[in-house]
This record gives structure tokens, C-alpha cells and sequence, in this order.
């Protein structure tokens, strides 16, 4: 969402060209939340996500992340797992780098 959806779209096609199978959801209207579309856009194929909030505490759960835990336990017949990050903290760049660790972190038992 916001500034770092560029980044995350240029590093997922960085990342799809080697090998990966990743891609990305913009949320490009927050509120309202629409949770049935949100879910009716991930592909059936998706089996876990990772959910990025601009935070400004450290450790603090999103607002995004737990609308998207929501609406994916009312809306997806079998779950997902799903996974939360933060990106923004004390005003630094979120760089491709950050990206790669997401779909890392996801790829890790």
C-alpha cells in the first residue's frame, strides 16, 4: 500500500524471472474494507502471504495485517497462513533487499 508497492512490484519481477513464484495484491483502498474482493483476488494457488503495514512502533501489529487475518479466515474456505511485516520505521528506505527478506522469511519453515 502507498509507497512501497513500487518496490515490491519491480522486486517481485526481479524475483519471478530467477525462479521465484511470488507476486503481489496492492490494496489501493484501505477503508472501506473490502474483505470479500480482497480474498476473491488472491489466487487459489496462494498458500501463505505476507502483510506489510507502514508502523511506527516496533512489534506492533498493522491495522492491514489484521483486517487481512479477518477476511481471510471469514472469506477463504482452507486459510492461509499469513504473515505479518512492518516497513517505514523511524522514517528509513524500504529497499528491494527488505523485499527478498519477506518472500525469505515466507519460503522458511
Amino acid at each position: 500500500m502507498g509507497s512501497a508497492a513500487r518496490t515490491v512490484e519491480e522486486t517481485v519481477d526481479y524475483l519471478n524471472v530467477r525462479g521465484y513464484k511470488s507476486g503481489v495484491l496492492e490494496v489501493k483502498l484501505y477503508r472501506p474494507w473490502p474483505a470479500e474482493i480482497f480474498c476473491d483476488a488472491l489466487p487459489k494457488t496462494c498458500k501463505q502471504i505476507c502483510v506489510l503495514d507502514r508502523t511506527r512502533e516496533d512489534g506492533a501489529s498493522g491495522p492491514l495485517y489484521l483486517d487481512v487475518v479477518e477476511a481471510i479466515s471469514s472469506f477463504r474456505e482452507g486459510g492461509m497462513r499469513v504473515i505479518g511485516g512492518q516497513y517505514g520505521l523511524s522514517s528509513k528506505e524500504f529497499t528491494p533487499n527488505m523485499v527478498k527478506g519477506c518472500y525469505d522469511n515466507l519460503a522458511a519453515e
